[in-house]
């Protein structure tokens, strides 16, 4: 169905702006040429694999891919042979939190193959000025986008037109608003998605009951930030989200932070997850009074991931957008990159295939979040690319055999 509301300009488009500018007050420089070789080519857009790939990146940027012996490449550019690996865009963390700590957490995502990040709620101006002062054609860490202050204590439609105002002073990508407890009302709620919408930003919203998520996807949302929880989603929500053309951000690693830490996780001592948190980190949750805490949480938090799983398959099967996000960041037992490739795993045993989960962290979070150069490895988008060992396509775990990534053409390494 036709999207009612004004699109908000793409975010990466701030960076070209950015870029454009800077080329034009600096001397031209002689443009970098490199040729990636000798990969399996899933892009992001749904076609298959590629299986003997190739790639012309210019500036950062894919002037050209697709299978190698189409292609016509430069010979005098610097090449790197991929030795057959498996390449996929960078994934994207569509509900992320990088308020606190910025630095390390973007550092960790990208570690982990989450190039680009929408840290939903918390941010001030000093992460709008971090966000603008990335290199989009250099970018040194995960590329950042921003909600600023969450929308919640809002007791009268003026109150929503006076944050919206205040959120687009900031300069923000996204509004984010937090439904609870009753403690927005359908006025409000309206009001404040209108004047989203007429500042040219979305909207994603924190729910957790059927009735919290009608409430707003009547208001016009754009984006469910958590799962349903509360019972199995109806016609009328999906009918609404399809009528918005809203997308759903499960977040189903949220729902196991709540009461995982009850005993040791078996992720503690995956090898993958060892860069993920800090000893004193996995210290505090390993403790005895911790343990005891989570355990009060086991039943609902179990409960909570099979009906947010539940719901999952039933919009995806009804053909709604579904877009990758953990809620990581958000508190220390939510680990930023280690809890996305979770997330993956989580989707598939909700019956996802492995190539729905893919498309969600790559170009359906970029459709759901209005973002353009990322998502999908194709001409004109940066060179945010992945590069694995195994075939995640065959299983999903084989994420976690992520070799490299590569950031506008740049390998990323930690400092």
């Amino acid at each position: 169905m036709t999207d009612t509301h004004p699109v908000r300009p793409n975010r990466p488009m701030r960076f070209l702006a950015l870029a454009a500018a800077l080329a034009c007050a600096m001397p031209l420089q002689a443009q970098q040429t490199q040729v990636f070789t000798n990969f399996r080519l899933f892009d992001g857009t749904g076609a298959d694999v590629v299986e003997d790939a190739a790639m012309l990146v210019r500036d950062g940027r894919i002037v050209a891919i697709g299978p190698a012996a189409t292609l016509q490449l430069p010979a005098d550019a610097a090449s790197t042979d991929l030795g057959g690996a498996f390449v996929m865009p960078g994934m994207i963390n569509a509900h992320g939190h990088v308020a606190q700590d910025t630095a390390r957490k973007l550092d960790i995502s990208a570690q982990y193959g989450i190039t680009t990040v929408l840290s939903l709620g918390g941010e001030d101006a000093s992460h709008v000025a971090l966000r603008d002062a990335q290199d989009p054609a250099a970018p040194d860490t995960a590329r950042l986008l921003v909600a600023g202050p969450i929308q919640e204590r809002l007791e009268s439609p003026a109150d929503a037109v006076l944050g919206v105002a205040q959120l687009r002073t900031l300069d923000v990508d996204w509004v984010k608003a937090r439904v609870m407890n009753g403690n927005m009302s359908d006025e409000v709620a309206r009001v404040l998605v209108d004047s989203a919408h007429a500042a040219d930003l979305k909207v994603a919203a924190h729910i957790y009951t059927l009735d919290e998520a009608k409430g707003m996807l009547r208001a016009g949302l754009d984006v469910l930030a958590h799962s349903v929880r509360d019972q199995p989603v109806d016609v009328e929500l999906l009918e609404l989200m399809d009528e918005n053309q809203s997308c759903l951000i499960p977040t189903l690693t949220r729902e196991v932070s709540t009461y995982v830490y009850a005993d040791r996780p078996d992720f503690f001592d995956d090898p993958f997850f060892a860069n993920a948190a800090s000893a004193a980190e996995i210290a505090a949750l390993s403790e005895p009074q911790a343990q005891e805490r989570y355990a009060g949480n086991v039943a609902r938090g179990e409960a909570d991931l099979a009906m947010a799983q539940r719901n999952l398959k039933i919009a995806h099967d009804a053909g709604l957008r579904v877009a990758l996000g953990t809620d990581s960041g958000a508190f220390a037992d939510r680990f930023v990159g280690y809890f996305e490739h979770l997330e993956l795993q989580l989707m598939v045993d909700a019956g996802l295939t492995p190539r729905d989960a893919l498309l969600a962290a790559t170009s359906v979070a970029a459709d759901c979040m209005d973002m353009e150069g990322v998502g999908t490895l194709a001409n004109g988008n940066w060179a945010d690319f992945l590069v694995l060992a195994d075939d995640p396509l065959r299983d999903i775990g084989n994420t976690r055999t992520l070799q490299e990534v590569w950031l506008a053409g740049t390998r990323f390494t930690l400092d």
